[in-house]
Order: structure tokens, then C-alpha cells, then sequence
């Protein structure tokens, strides 16, 4: 019995240790195939996340270089577009300048005709009970006219600086040297160009009626006129002069010039004191001298005196004066424009003026001559003989009278008082008159007519 139970356990235990090697056997395969599966799946992972590594890249490439490409098309466009926007501001403002100044133009002509009325009204009523409040209303008239003159000297918008280099400014009365500005209006600080003011410098050894050339850094021509109505005419051309010494003057002039292609005009009033100017290079200049005495109604000279006005939208063919187009006059035909000007009643002479300064004693209260000066030159009498004596001296001592001999030939008291005379209206000392100076010329000083005022 013990034996049967023996070896019925032994061959349990048989079965038993069979399926125990074939469950290890199936492990160990299971582990294996476990450890290559594994294996595999890492590799596919990591092939996949390079390929996905690869893919990133070359979309982020893709992109940058399509944002780079908008980028730079963006700011081509935006360049164009400021290019554009650019060029129509430039186009357009000049444009907005002239129909401003047109305008300016517009209502200063009006204004011209209502003083022209007011002045009658007042002319005629010299002497009657009417003439306090006419010459009241003549008085605001010509407030307004004023006002309208200063709008069409100033400078509009963005262009007020660079005309700094092509307008007309006028050097500042008083000695020699000083810096205020003799515009109209108190133009910007330090535009002190004076190209129709033309830095010239004549022998005073030559007659009123003789025709000259003088070149010392510019070149000058001028010539006298037979119409009483004209006291000289010129032309010049600025070269290596860097600026001038503009003397006194009790005339007025139309002047026109031209500098880097563009063409201007300008009404010049009187100068009562010398004073210094700069000139620009290489430009062409004509003007025309009035004579003491000469006018224009519509603009009260009084408002010119050392200063000017600019006559806008002048070209090389034509210019606008009192609401008509006229054309540019030249060196040869200014005494038919002058004549066409006093026809038309744009230019007038008061034939009282120069025969009070040749001597004649006309049947008029002094009042009335005070008037008379101040309408037609705005200077006084005193003024006008003082700027004509030095003048006068100023010639002399070129031509080499000594400097007593030219005080007790003008009238005046010694010579420090011709020493003061010459340095307030001439700009020099006798001494350096003597010796021009090729690097600051005077402006035009000639010998003066017999009739002019002594």
C-alpha cells in the first residue's frame, strides 16, 4: 500500500515539475519577445519624433521666410506710400502758398482803391470845414491798406525758411553792422539777405547822364533817364562778393531778379540809413530808380521806408501790378514801361516835391508841404537833403577832394560833423573812402544831377 501511494506521488510530482518548465519555458519566450516589442517601440517613437523634429523646422523655416517676405513687401509699400504722400505735400504746398498770397494780393489791390478815394475826398476838402474827418477816413484807410501790404510781404507756411536764401530782406537801418531785420512785418531772426539792394561800387567821378560798368567782385551797369519820372536804371550781377554796404537812399525802386532759376520782384522803399547786407552768388539783378518825388497812390510810401514788398507770382514774361498783368521790363525799355505805368495812374509825380528841393517857393502853407513830402517820398525835407549832402560827399572824397574842401563846398560845420554825416548814411569814414574796399562794396553812388537837391 505504501509503495502504490509512493509512486503515485512520484509521478505527480512529475506532471508537476513538466508544466512548471513548460510555464518557465513560456515565460522566458514572453520576456524576450517583451524585451524586443519593447525595443522596437522605442525605435519607431524616436524615428517618429525626429521626423516630427524635422517637419517643426522646416514649417518654422517656411514661416519666417514668409513672414520676412511680407515684412519686406509691407515696408516697400509703406516707402512708396510715404513717397507718394511726400511728393503731393511738396507739390501741393506751393500751390496753398500762392493761392494765399493771391488772396493776400486780392484784397490789398481792393484796398488800394478805397485809399485812392479817401485820399481824393480828403485832398479836396483841404481847407473847408470837411477836412478833420476826412483826413480821418483817410487815415483808416490807410491803416487797412497797411495791413493788407504786411500780409502780402510775409512769408507763408513751411516756405518762410527756404525763401531765407532767395527773398528779398533788407538790412536793418542804423550803423553799419546792426542785425534787426528791415523787412516789413519783423520777419525770422537773422534772414538778412539783400539781393535787390545789389552790391555795386561806382566811381563818382562820373556824370549823372554817363553809363558805367564797374566790376569789383559784381558787375553793375547803370544809366540816367530823360523821364523825369525815372532817377536811374541799372542791372548787375552778383559774383565773389559775400556782402555789401547798402547807403541811404531817398528813392524807391522796382526791382526784379533772379537767383537759382526762380524770378522775383519787389517794391523797394527808401533807405534812411546805411547798413549791412549779404548778396547772394551768381544772380542777375534790374531795377529801376524813381525819382524824389514820384509815387505810387496806391501804396503809401510811408509803409516802404526801410523796408519793401514783394509782388507775388512774377515769372520772366509777366508780373502783376494793380490787378493787370504787365510785362517784365528790361534794361532797354524801362522808360516805356514807366510812361505805360503813368498812364494807367499806377505811378504819380507831385511836381511840388522837386521844385521845393531846387529852390522854388510854392503858394502852399508849410503844412501842406510837410504832407506833400510825406505822401510822396515818406521822408521829411530835412531827411532827404541830409541822405542827398552825403551822397554828395561821399562822390567828392572818391574823386579825391580833401575832406575840408568838401566841408566848406557842402555847408557842413567841420569835419567831425561830415565824419557823423558819412558814417550814418554812407557807412564809411572818409579815409576808407578813399580806398574802396573790394571786399564789402558800397552800393550805387554816383555823381548827381545838377536840379537835385543841395
Amino acid at each position: 500500500m505504501w509503495e502504490r501511494a509512493g509512486r503515485r506521488a512520484s509521478g505527480v510530482n512529475d506532471a508537476v515539475l513538466t508544466a512548471l518548465v513548460a510555464a518557465g519555458a513560456a515565460i522566458g519566450g514572453g520576456a524576450l519577445t517583451g524585451v524586443f516589442a519593447l525595443a522596437a517601440a522605442r525605435r519607431q517613437a524616436a524615428a517618429a519624433w525626429a521626423a516630427g523634429e524635422r517637419q517643426a523646422a522646416a514649417a518654422w523655416e517656411a514661416g519666417r521666410q514668409q513672414a520676412a517676405a511680407a515684412w519686406d513687401a509691407g515696408r516697400l509699400q509703406a516707402t512708396a506710400q510715404h513717397d507718394v504722400s511726400r511728393r503731393t505735400l511738396t507739390e501741393q504746398a506751393p500751390a496753398n502758398q500762392r493761392a494765399v498770397r493771391r488772396a493776400a494780393y486780392v484784397t490789398f489791390l481792393g484796398r488800394t482803391d478805397s485809399t485812392q478815394l479817401a485820399l481824393a475826398a480828403w485832398q479836396s476838402a483841404i481847407g473847408t470845414a470837411d477836412e478833420s474827418p476826412r483826413r480821418r477816413e483817410y487815415d483808416w484807410a490807410l491803416a487797412a491798406l497797411g495791413e493788407a501790404l504786411g500780409k502780402c510781404a510775409q512769408p507763408t507756411g513751411c516756405a518762410a525758411r527756404a525763401r531765407s536764401t532767395s527773398l528779398p530782406w533788407r538790412a536793418a537801418p542804423g550803423a553799419p553792422g546792426s542785425t534787426p531785420s528791415r523787412w516789413t512785418r519783423s520777419p525770422p531772426a537773422g534772414d538778412r539777405l539783400c539781393p535787390v539792394r545789389t552790391a555795386w561800387q561806382t566811381g563818382g567821378s562820373r556824370s549823372s547822364g554817363e553809363r558805367g560798368l564797374i566790376r569789383l567782385g559784381l558787375e553793375i551797369e547803370s544809366r540816367a533817364s530823360e523821364l523825369p519820372h525815372i532817377e536811374r536804371v541799372w542791372r548787375s550781377r552778383s559774383d565773389d562778393v559775400g556782402r555789401m554796404t547798402s547807403i541811404a537812399n531817398a528813392h524807391w525802386e522796382l526791382v526784379f531778379w533772379e537767383h537759382d532759376g526762380r524770378v522775383q520782384a519787389a517794391v523797394l522803399g527808401p533807405e534812411p540809413k546805411a547798413s549791412l547786407a549779404p548778396v547772394p552768388k551768381d544772380a542777375t539783378f534790374f531795377g529801376i530808380s524813381f525819382a524824389v518825388g514820384t509815387s505810387m497812390p496806391h501804396v503809401p510810401i510811408s509803409r516802404l521806408v526801410g523796408s519793401g514788398a514783394e509782388i507775388p507770382d512774377v515769372t520772366r514774361r509777366s508780373v502783376w501790378l494793380k490787378g493787370s498783368a504787365w510785362h517784365v521790363p528790361d534794361y532797354d525799355n524801362a522808360e516805356a514801361f514807366v510812361r505805360r505805368l503813368v498812364r494807367e495812374g499806377i505811378v504819380d509825380r507831385d511836381p511840388i516835391v522837386p521844385a521845393v528841393l531846387d529852390g522854388a517857393v510854392p503858394d502852399v502853407s508849410e503844412r501842406t508841404l510837410q504832407r506833400r513830402f510825406a505822401a510822396a517820398t515818406g521822408l521829411t525835407q530835412g531827411a532827404i537833403r541830409q541822405i542827398h549832402r552825403a551822397r554828395q560827399a561821399a562822390v567828392l572824397i572818391q574823386e579825391g577832394v580833401p575832406a575840408q574842401d568838401v566841408v566848406h563846398r557842402l555847408g557842413y560845420f567841420d569835419q567831425p560833423h561830415l565824419a557823423r554825416s558819412l558814417t550814418r548814411y554812407i557807412g564809411r569814414t572818409a579815409t576808407r573812402l578813399s580806398a574802396p574796399d573790394t571786399a564789402e562794396p558800397l552800393s550805387l553812388l554816383y555823381k548827381p544831377s545838377p536840379s537835385a537837391p543841395a
